[in-house]
């Protein structure tokens, strides 16, 4: 323990970061072989070297290979945790406490992450990615692929999760912006901790219902088929882990939902404000492949993934427990978007989903997929 508190002194000239100072984290891109999207930002553990880590939405908490952090820079309580994936993938690791940093931000005391130390597969599909790449080719979010993904995870849901804790809680006045830089434009976007009043000037503000010690950050959405009316409502995730939409729906076959090509939109509604609506064309541009899925609930629910970040700033404020989106002057033309990069005849869309301890809303399902793809 003395260790560990020297080591927190060494932080004493950074805590000011804790407060309420604005930070500006960059958002970095990265585009998989098989045409896929990821977004990480730069983490540090107790000081140590950064290191790339995938910024999940819809998931709490750091999980990071043990390789990744020196064993001077934290303090592990030795309690096992266990991250499971319904693909099929399992991180099993310990629970460990250190100061995070996020950019140039720190948090303000250790908090709780996990140390991951094996992916490997669960056994209703022991055939997953971690089973099919040795440890050093294996990456989450990597989508099997050998040599890709990354080697840590960080969360920011508003929901709480029993072992891990979201860094950014602990940061100023617990408010964060996240503007992803628009698909394939090889810009940066930006993570913002403590936002002033300059940055979401004219966002619209959704009101969160309270989940254990945390907010329920769900917002009510609806997934709109301009050809054909019809339309599927309910609690929606914003979710920067997956590349694409699932509409869940009661006693839905899992398949692929509306054509490629047809005109859709997504909304989002809260109580005496006007709908905000963001137009695509399905499975024609980055964020727009959609798959529809059984709900284990009688009410459908929907994951958006990265298309309300292509519309808008994000604003994620936990100490007013509320959601804000303001429309980006850069948002996609469904008229001019490119086109999804093709990947074969039996590939057509791949969705990613972290199912992180904590992460799912109780009305929501237990578990959710980490890879779907067509059956063969």
């Amino acid at each position: 323990m003395n260790r560990f508190l020297t080591l927190l002194l060494l932080f004493l000239p950074h805590l000011a970061m804790a407060d309420a100072t604005r930070v500006v984290v960059p958002i970095t891109e990265v585009i998989l072989p098989n045409g896929d999207l990821r977004y990480s930002v730069p983490v540090r553990v107790g000081g140590g070297t950064p290191f790339p880590a995938l910024l999940d939405t819809g998931s709490t908490g750091l999980k990071v290979f043990r390789t990744m952090v020196p064993a001077q820079n934290y303090q592990d309580t030795h309690l096992v945790s266990v991250s499971s994936f319904i693909a099929g993938d399992k991180l099993t690791g310990t629970i460990a406490t250190a100061p995070l940093s996020i950019g140039a931000a720190v948090t303000s005391m250790p908090v709780r992450f996990e140390l991951v130390d094996q992916a490997a597969c669960m056994a209703f599909r022991p055939n997953c990615g971690a089973a099919t790449l040795s440890a050093s080719d294996y990456g989450i979010g990597g989508d099997g692929i050998a040599g890709q993904g990354f080697q840590a995870i960080l969360g920011v849901s508003l929901q709480t999760a029993d072992d891990v804790e979201n860094p950014l809680m602990d940061i100023g006045a617990r408010r964060w912006i996240i503007e992803l830089p628009e698909p394939n434009s090889h810009q940066t976007g930006a993570l913002i901790i403590n936002p002033d009043d300059n940055d979401l000037q004219t966002a619209q503000s959704f009101a969160l219902t309270h989940s254990g010690n945390g907010w329920l950050d769900m917002l009510q959405g609806c997934l709109n088929n301009l050809s054909t009316t019809q339309q599927i409502c309910g609690p929606t995730i914003l979710d920067t882990g997956s590349p694409g939409m699932i509409a869940y729906i009661p006693n839905a076959v899992n398949t692929t939902l509306w054509n490629a090509g047809e005109n859709a939109s997504l909304s989002f509604s809260a109580a005496n404000q006007s709908s905000l609506s963001m137009p695509f064309k399905v499975d024609e541009s980055p964020g727009t492949g959609l798959l529809q899925q059984a709900a284990d609930t009688q009410q459908s629910y929907i994951l958006s993934g990265f298309l309300p970040f292509f519309y808008n700033d994000v604003l994620y404020d936990a100490q007013a427990g509320r959601i804000a989106l303001q429309p980006r002057p850069d948002a996609p033309n469904p008229a001019t978007s490119s086109t999804v990069p093709q990947m074969g005849a039996n590939s057509a869309i791949e969705v990613i989903e972290m199912n992180a301890p904590g992460a799912i809303p109780q009305a929501a399902p237990n578990g959710m997929p980490v890879v779907i793809t067509p059956s063969q």
